[in-house]
């Protein structure tokens, strides 16, 4: 035997909006004062906020008083990137003298072949192999 209760049966109206809550502008203009504050000098209401601004100025600019705790490791940090960079430069300027190198062997080896071949009559271009080989003991002179 339930009991039924007319409040059961009724289905249930909306509530009114609260008095103390009021539709507030989603982006309001900061040199306007708020509509519930007086503009008597007083800033009783604002200390939050300019505690808030306070502190992240001072986050921001840093506080010479206190100590930084992470500068030895950002030292470190930044001796270890300039390090890598002159191994990379250095790795890259060795590559690039290799290749140079093997360039250079590679442009001699196709003109000596091309010296070496004999001509129309069969006998070697002798004026053109001396030439490369010139060349090259120059070179075996200077690097010494």
């Amino acid at each position: 035997m339930l009991d039924e209760s007319p409040t059961h049966t009724q289905p249930r109206q909306p509530r009114p909006p609260r008095q103390h809550q009021q539709a507030r502008d989603p982006d309001p203009d900061p040199t306007q004062p708020e509509p519930n504050r007086d503009n008597d000098g007083d800033d009783h209401g604002n200390g939050d906020r300019q505690r808030q601004r306070t502190t992240t100025t001072k986050r921001r600019h840093g506080n010479p008083h206190k100590p930084d705790y992470f500068a030895k490791e950002l030292e470190a940090a930044k001796r270890t990137k300039e390090a890598a960079e002159k191994r990379a430069a250095e790795a890259a300027r060795r590559t690039e003298e290799r290749n140079r190198r093997i360039a250079d062997r590679e442009r001699y080896r196709r003109a000596m072949d091309k010296a070496k071949a004999p001509g129309r009559d069969g006998k070697p271009k002798l004026g053109r192999e001396s030439a490369l080989l010139l060349d090259r003991v120059k070179r075996m002179v200077g690097e010494s």
